[in-house]
């Protein structure tokens, strides 16, 4: 289980939420959401200066910053979902931009 907590970072728990570890590397995380070992979230890591998007595929051990072609940083993300059934689709709901769908196979 993973949570995100704005200006305070991120939380992963083991035992179904019975208790928490704080990820260090990160500030700051407005939404998150996982699907088996893929993990999607949008926040600020040590180092950053504003929130991005950010994609891990091994369970929280790497995270690559997600970039849309044509649209650069999208600063308003309101929720991410992470559609299942083997699609590798990234749904990023925006605060007035729209809807995007990032495939990321």
């Amino acid at each position: 289980m993973w949570v995100g907590i704005e200006n305070y970072g991120l939380y992963k728990s083991d035992d179904r939420g019975d208790s928490f570890s704080k990820k260090s590397e990160w500030i700051s995380v407005s939404t998150v959401d996982c699907s088996g070992n893929t993990i999607a979230l949008f926040g600020r890591q040590n180092g950053d200066t504003y929130n991005k998007i950010y994609l891990s595929r091994d369970g929280g051990n790497s995270w690559e910053h997600i970039y849309l072609k044509g649209f650069g940083v999208i600063p308003s993300v309101r929720k991410l979902d992470l559609k299942g059934n083997n699609s590798n689709e990234l749904w990023i709901s925006t605060g007035g931009q729209g809807l995007f769908i990032y495939n990321y196979s």
